[in-house]
């Protein structure tokens, strides 16, 4: 009975912070699948497989229909904010103009008005960004930003890296970061679970 009364007063949202936000540690498993379909989208979009292959050819070419299977359904829930992480490097000009990030924080066409046929291609003239076709698609505020990308050439691929990671590997452990609703941080929150407390005196002090 003393511990029912005890989680009683402990709201249970505040119990899957982690513990230097004011929480205990546990995980929502809403969060966790979150994550997970975050990792999903991420190996959709950087690696070459059979798996991947066949999600393009039967769905990227086609509007969301009822024939979509649950998980790739389950994967377009977090991929525009999977694809505000992602980072492109353009090499040979593989990735897409408008709808990859390669230049900035966010793709163009989160931005403007997408030209579906216009590609990295056609707005370069001898092997250099051509400034004339660049003000004829894109507003002059974002043309700076562009020339000082590189030109895209034939013979290196084109690398996407995660923007949390400094490496630009992607970690689960850093998608749960992104996903979970975070509160404030404090470094005394985190003293709250010492070993030496007893565990019944650090649900107590939750209730701070």
């Amino acid at each position: 009975m003393a511990e029912k009364s005890m989680f009683h007063w402990i709201q249970w949202p505040q119990l899957c912070y982690p513990v230097e936000e004011g929480g205990t540690g546990f995980r929502r498993l809403r969060d966790i699948y979150k994550a997970f379909s975050c990792k999903l989208w991420w190996r959709f979009r950087t690696r070459s497989s059979l798996w991947a292959t066949y999600l393009q050819a039967n769905y990227c070419q086609v509007t969301l229909s009822l024939s979509a299977t649950d998980i790739w359904r389950r994967m377009l829930n977090v991929s525009r904010q999977v694809e505000l992480s992602m980072l492109g490097q353009v090499n040979e000009g593989s990735c897409h103009f408008w709808y990859d990030n390669w230049f900035s924080s966010s793709a163009l066409f989160l931005r403007l008005i997408v030209i579906p046929d216009l590609t990295f291609k056609d707005f370069i003239t001898n092997g250099e960004w051509d400034v004339q076709l660049l003000s004829r698609a894109l507003p002059k505020g974002i043309i700076p930003s562009i020339l000082q990308q590189s030109i895209p050439e034939d013979g290196r691929a084109d690398k996407v890296g995660w923007m949390p990671m400094t490496s630009g590997k992607f970690t689960l452990a850093l998608a749960f970061c992104e996903v979970h609703q975070a509160s404030n941080t404090s470094g005394i929150l985190s003293h709250v679970w010492h070993p030496r407390i007893p565990l019944k005196v650090s649900f107590f002090m939750l209730d701070y």
